[in-house]
């Protein structure tokens, strides 16, 4: 037993000892295979739970979930400052109860429309008091 669990404690060690040496997003893809994939070594320790005593899997299981935690946490942490996401802390906080940036009021459409001769064409035919009055 004492072998199987020295066995899973120094495969995560090494995991998280290689992970600080990572400097790329194709060293990190292969750290990834290495060890997390289906056929890594972490899943590889997993699958051998099973052969271990029935009195003695809940404590190589809980260790050994322990460690692929801590490993998989460290791998997302390192992709994500390598993508320059950094940390989530380190994000832009944006605060949804600060007040809205006010806007100015902008053209009337009858101003804007086209270069400007379409309102002259109706301020001369009659519509100039309706322009200035809006109704």
């Amino acid at each position: 037993m004492s072998d199987m669990l020295e066995q899973f404690k120094a495969v995560g060690n090494k995991a998280l000892q290689e992970l600080k040496g990572l400097g790329d997003g194709e060293a990190l893809e292969q750290f990834r295979l290495k060890y997390l994939s289906r056929k890594g070594e972490i899943t590889s320790l997993l699958s051998q739970l099973g052969k271990l005593p029935k009195e003695l899997r809940p404590q190589a299981g809980q260790l050994a979930n322990t460690i692929k935690n801590e490993v998989n946490d460290a791998f997302e942490e390192l992709k994500q400052q390598l993508q320059g996401g950094g940390s989530k802390k380190s994000q832009a906080y944006f605060d949804v109860t600060l007040p809205g940036k006010k806007t100015g009021t902008g053209w009337s459409a009858s101003d804007n429309a086209g270069d400007g001769r379409t309102a002259g064409a109706f301020r001369t035919d009659g519509f100039r008091d309706w322009l200035r009055t809006g109704s």
